[in-house]
């Protein structure tokens, strides 16, 4: 009878799926076997006894199954024979808890001990260059086997060996559950990416230059995310699934969106696409089936890569930019906000449109949930602005929609505004005041340096416009779509970017290089208004140095073409005319300079220009018309040596000229031609007749 009933016992470990041992011992004591016939192996456990109803529990320390079984049914237990069944487990419990502590806590120690002991893995270990993955720090046993951590809360806790062929196997008695393996650098507030096996995450960090952590199995995925949510609880996790199409109820797709529920993260998945071979089911597979590039687009298309790609997307949502250089001047714009104690100079934002209805309003608006301490400027005073900069809080970030109507006709009576967003961009810019204090006037200096966005129809000063990266805004053509912005729905977006672009300052602000290399032909005051947003680009990494170094060359380029005074307009057109020449007649001069195309000449408030604004606009730069012998005759004209000296000091040199009468502008090999935009910025002499 007692044969039979260790026989029923023996049946239900079979059917829990464990190998059950040879011989069952009912000595209510914990025994352990192995779970899977191996003689080195011994995570099964069971407790027996047969004593009253016979009862008893086992389980598997490597799969965390665990199962309690009695030779009765609940229902025929008596109330004291189920009290003491129950009794009976809760002491099996502690013992097992008990033994699997002591298991963990040896494992621990030999983890400890083999990794001491082992050398760092070469990149052409057998497993890596099949995989064709980097070792990330791994190490290789006297084996060459390559050695994985098992690590919780940072303490290793085990160890996951991976032999040439493949094979993997754990150390026998480690923790597992809640264990993992991190690739790459968890500091910052990039996404962090989990997924099964080394191989997979691997790739996936090889491929984007994300941390990833390696939870070694599907079932370990939940317990994982959750650590990882406690410690990072505004970090976005995502949750690289395996596709396990060939199997039933595909597991690895399965527990990972499990996991990603659980913490509200995202999950990827790789698209193999037609023709997916039989075997592929991870990322490591993409990887070596279509390539590094197949990896990323997969990871991208739920997960944006950075957080400078998320708030590049987040901006392009609801703003139709003149240009993509525009795009990536407003994100990097953004992003310097953020770091206001780092720069000497910081550049002005100006949206500025030739018509309303343009979207100026919507990038001011979208623009305030993104930036540090924002102040919509539209109706605040003078002094309260004042104050604003000077609170002890921080540096506010100040958005002045209309600007025109500060600027326009009334602008004298806003000197007190025009000369804090002038003299603001300097740090340590000083505004000195009169303050009255009783009956008393006191003098009192008030900081001025702070961030500012502009937005505003037609024109600006030209002592603001030359400190400003413009974005010359237009109405949207019928093609271009953008989403509709409710500030209810979307702000709240906009404010999570807002921290974790936060983050990302604080973290990389000891380290970041304020003094970026200018592209070809930035200099002076457009290298003061780049600089900055050059060195965010490159703090940011990935492709946003390259983006960078091309929206500056070509958003100057467009500046300079449009913002340039009528007298460098026409020392530049005066260099086109002369050619090789050494002397021109005032008469020749004027009829080539009126017949150039789109020129100016041949309307400067309804007059075409002549001699005498002619010698007028060229006045300031020292040059004068003289009586030259040309040929047999006497004109009155110039010598293209008294241009020479203005031409070396306010014009590029000819063959880098990012100025061009006919407006097809050649710049820098970064980018090989500017598209034309709206002219907005052409100035006249201020007195002319």
């Amino acid at each position: 009878m007692m044969h039979a009933i260790s026989d029923s016992f023996r049946e239900a470990i079979a059917r829990a799926g464990l190998t059950p041992p040879a011989e069952i011992l009912a000595d209510g004591t914990l025994h352990r076997f192995s779970t899977n016939g191996r003689k080195d192996d011994d995570a099964g456990w069971y407790v027996f006894h047969d004593d009253g109803v016979p009862a008893g529990c086992f389980g598997d320390w490597r799969s965390g199954i665990t199962q309690t079984w009695c030779n009765k049914s609940d229902r025929q237990l008596t109330p004291a024979e189920r009290a003491e069944y129950r009794r009976r487990i809760e002491q099996v419990r502690r013992e097992r808890d008990k033994e699997e502590q002591r298991r963990h806590a040896d494992a621990a120690d030999e983890a400890r001990r083999l990794w001491d002991a082992a050398n760092p893995s070469s990149p052409h270990h057998p497993y890596l260059v099949h995989k064709n993955i980097k070792p990330h720090g791994l190490r290789v046993d006297a084996e060459n086997r390559l050695l994985v951590t098992v690590s919780i809360d940072g303490v290793l806790t085990s160890l996951q060996f991976i032999d040439a062929e493949g094979t993997k196997q754990f150390l026998p008695g480690g923790a597992i559950k809640g264990g993992c393996c991190v690739i790459g650098d968890l500091t910052g507030v990039n996404p962090i990416l989990l997924g099964e096996g080394y191989a997979t995450m691997a790739s996936i960090h090889e491929a984007t230059g994300l941390p990833t952590i390696v939870a070694f199995h599907a079932g370990n995925l939940k317990p994982v995310a959750e650590a990882f949510r406690q410690q990072f609880p505004h970090r976005t996790i995502g949750v690289c699934a395996d596709d396990d199409a060939w199997s039933p109820g595909n597991p690895g797709l399965t527990k990972a969106h499990e996991a990603a529920e659980t913490i509200g993260g995202v999950v990827a998945v790789p698209v193999f696409g037609d023709g997916r071979p039989s075997h592929a089911t991870d990322f490591n597979d993409l990887l070596c089936w279509q390539g590094a590039a197949a990896v990323r687009k997969a990871i991208a298309a739920v997960l944006p890569l950075h957080i400078f790609d998320e708030i590049h997307a987040f901006l392009g949502r609801f703003i139709a930019y003149p240009s993509e250089h525009a795009h990536v001047a407003h994100t990097l714009w953004i992003g310097h906000t953020h770091l206001m104690d780092r720069w000497e100079s910081t550049p002005r934002l100006a949206a500025l449109s030739p018509e309303p209805s343009s979207g100026k309003t919507r990038l001011m608006e979208v623009t305030e949930t993104l930036v540090p301490r924002p102040v919509s400027a539209i109706d605040t005073t003078p002094a309260y602005l004042f104050r604003k900069v000077s609170d002890p809080a921080g540096l506010p970030t100040i958005l002045y929609d209309e600007i025109d109507t500060i600027f326009g006709p009334r602008a004298k009576e806003h000197e007190e505004i025009r000369c804090l967003i002038n003299a603001g961009h300097r740090r340590g810019a000083m505004a000195g005041r009169c303050v009255t204090k009783g009956k008393q006037i006191e003098m009192q200096d008030f900081p001025a340096y702070c961030a500012v966005a502009l937005a505003g129809l037609g024109n600006l000063p030209d002592t603001i416009l030359t400190r400003s990266v413009v974005l010359a805004m237009r109405r949207r053509a019928p093609h271009e779509q953008v989403e509709p912005y409710r500030r209810r729905l979307h702000a709240p977006q906009g404010e999570q970017l807002r921290t974790r672009l936060a983050e990302w300052a604080a973290h990389i602000s000891p380290t970041l290089n304020t003094c970026p290399d200018m592209p070809q032909g930035i200099a002076d005051r457009d290298a003061d208004v780049w600089e900055s947003l050059l060195a965010v680009a490159h703090a940011a990494g990935g492709d946003w140095p390259e983006r960078a170094r091309v929206a500056a060359v070509t958003l100057v380029t467009c500046s300079m073409r449009d913002k340039g005074s009528l007298g460098v307009r026409l020392l530049e057109d005066l260099r086109t005319v002369f050619g090789d020449r050494e002397v021109l007649a005032t008469a020749e001069i004027l009829e080539t300079l009126i017949g150039l195309e789109e020129s100016p000449w041949g309307d400067l408030r309804g007059k075409p220009l002549d001699g005498r604004r002619l010698s007028k606009l060229l006045k300031p730069y020292a040059i004068a018309p003289k009586v030259l012998r040309i040929g047999t005759g006497t004109y009155r004209g110039y010598e293209r040596v008294d241009l020479q000296d203005a031409w070396i000091r306010y014009l590029p040199p000819k063959e880098e000229s990012l100025l061009s009468p006919s407006h097809t502008v050649h710049v820098t090999s970064v980018t090989p031609e500017t598209p034309d935009q709206d002219e907005l910025f052409l100035e006249e002499e201020p007195n002319a007749d």
